[in-house]
């Protein structure tokens, strides 16, 4: 019978510098991913949402309603302080992981969005000008919802209660967002709150291709501070399989990452 060595002390430095590099290598890619997706997406605030008066959902919404009333507070500057309180109670609630990506996803997008100035382009129909916005918007917050964190928003709200009180995330969604165009309406008028709704059916599409591609499979994410999760999770995909006949799939879940409805920094659920 073989005699087993334990590892040398320089073999287990090794294994421990490939770790490092690894979870750096990690890091960056989030945080450089999180980066491109803040950027897309105020290019679109900016060159198109707010030129042409299109409602986003979310902060981002409650932001543009704001700068109305208040036309000398930026839109960026605005986001970033509602996401203060909703950055605290997710630091108290959530993975902090998932949370220092996401502090560093509001920060990184309101500073990117109160410097980045463009020429709105010449769009003559506001429909075309959001179905425009929410191809943008939703290709940046695709990006950023492929990464480990987020650019904040009120899905972090969403989470906690949903976790305490049991209420759905998508209801939370819908309520907020229809008080929002409720708002909008009033402010711009009825056809505004319509051209909003077609920018989040738009941008929630783009998401999706973004972030699932163009197949029809369904996906589970899960999302604990529990390793015996795992096994949950295991037997959840067994049994999917067997459902073949309902096209049931249950890819790799992953973690830390909020649920798969969410819309960072806008498209809808921010």
């Amino acid at each position: 019978m073989p005699i087993l060595h334990p590892p040398c002390s320089e073999h287990r430095q090794q294994l421990a510098g490939l770790r490092l590099i690894r979870d750096y290598s990690a890091v960056l890619i989030n945080l450089v991913t999180i980066s491109l997706g803040c950027v897309i997406f105020a290019m679109a605030l900016n060159g198109i949402m707010i030129p042409y008066r299109i409602l986003s959902g979310g902060l981002v919404g409650i932001a543009q309603l704001v700068q109305h009333y208040l036309p000398s507070v930026n839109v960026a500057w605005t986001y970033l302080l509602l996401n203060i309180p909703l950055l605290i109670l997710g630091w108290q609630q959530i993975n902090r992981s998932f949370m220092l990506y996401s502090i560093y996803g509001a920060i990184f997008f309101s500073l990117t969005a109160g410097v980045i100035t463009m020429t709105p382009p010449k769009i003559d129909d506001p429909i075309l000008a959001s179905l425009l916005a929410g191809i943008v918007a939703g290709l940046g917050s695709g990006i950023i919802l492929r990464s480990a964190g987020s650019a904040g928003g009120l899905d972090i709200l969403s989470v906690v209660l949903n976790r305490h009180f049991g209420v759905r995330i998508g209801a939370i969604a819908y309520t907020i967002n229809g008080a929002i165009l409720l708002a909008g309406s009033r402010v711009w008028g009825i056809q505004s709150a319509l051209y909003a709704l077609i920018f989040l059916f738009v941008s929630t599409k783009t998401i999706d291709v973004v972030v699932y591609g163009l197949n029809s499979r369904k996906s589970m994410l899960i999302i604990s501070d529990h390793a015996g999760m795992e096994s949950s999770y295991h037997e959840s995909r067994r049994d999917s399989l067997f459902q073949v006949s309902a096209g049931g799939s249950a890819p790799g879940a992953v973690a830390p990452r909020l649920p798969d409805r969410r819309r960072p920094p806008g498209g809808g659920r921010s």
